[in-house]
Parts: structure tokens; C-alpha cells; sequence
């Protein structure tokens, strides 16, 4: 295989991601979905109380970025 082919095929790989990625942020769009969620609007959307979440948080079963002393919870999370 040339180099000119690997290329062509890196590519047409890269194409297929970015139109991936384009059709999960038109999805979030028409949803109004959000990327990430504070834990109070997970608690709301779980209806749970938000302590609830942050013991998922620390115990490992709800996947959380902690940015400054917040979390942040990956929309992910809720499908």
C-alpha cells in the first residue's frame, strides 16, 4: 500500500468521525441537551436527592470532571 493510499484512507476515516460528531451535536440541538450537567440538574433529571450523586461520584458509579470544586457529568451518563 503507497503512502498516498494510507493517506487517502486516514482521511476518509477522519470524514466519517467529524460527520459523526456533526450529526451527535445536531442531535443534542434538537433535544436541547446539554453536554455536561452541574450535579444538581443530574439530582433534578434523576429525581434524587443531589448528596445521592456525589456518593455515585465518589464511589465510582456515575463517571464525573471535576473542574475547580464542581462536578460536571457527562450527558453519556443519562442515556
Amino acid at each position: 500500500m503507497t503512502d498516498e493510499m494510507r493517506l487517502k484512507l486516514k482521511l476518509a476515516d477522519l470524514e466519517m468521525r467529524i460527520e459523526s460528531l456533526e450529526n451527535q451535536i445536531q442531535a443534542m440541538v434538537k433535544t436541547n441537551c446539554k453536554p455536561y450537567y452541574s450535579v444538581k440538574e443530574y439530582a433534578e433529571i434523576m429525581s434524587v436527592n443531589p448528596i445521592t450523586i456525589y456518593n455515585r461520584i465518589h464511589e465510582g458509579q456515575i463517571d464525573a470532571v471535576r473542574i475547580g470544586k464542581s462536578y460536571r457529568i457527562p450527558h453519556k451518563n443519562l442515556i
